[in-house]
């Protein structure tokens, strides 16, 4: 009767870890899901995604891109914004991904091109 229930035992701990094992692969793809998250620099900030655009205006004394409307937005610091932030008082069409937190909007310059 011992024997029974140590392999009784024994069959039911080797059945919870094989289903605990297969809800960790996606179903189909092999793929594993882990509990962790992929953050991207954006979310990690806690800027809001955002869309590419493409901007014209000038960049002000503070390096700091002004447009058309008026609207200021603060330069990433990624190789193309740290070049555009040595444009200053220079007129400039941008191209890059406009982000924002707490109200302060930031381009992540991809591109951008002076204007005479």
């Amino acid at each position: 009767m011992k024997k029974i229930i140590t392999y009784s035992m024994a069959l039911l701990i080797t059945l919870t870890l094989s289903f605990g094992v297969s809800q960790a692969v996606s179903p189909g793809t092999g793929e594993t899901k882990t509990k962790s998250e992929t953050v991207s620099p954006s979310t990690e900030t806690g800027m809001s995604a955002g869309e590419q655009q493409t901007l014209s205006g000038k960049i002000d004394e503070n390096n700091q891109f002004v447009n058309e409307e008026g609207e200021t937005f603060r330069l990433a610091d990624n190789e193309k914004g740290m070049e555009v932030k040595t444009l200053s008082g220079m007129k400039v069409e941008i191209k890059g991904t406009v982000m924002e937190e707490a109200g302060q909007k930031t381009v992540e310059v991809q591109e951008y091109h002076i204007i005479e």
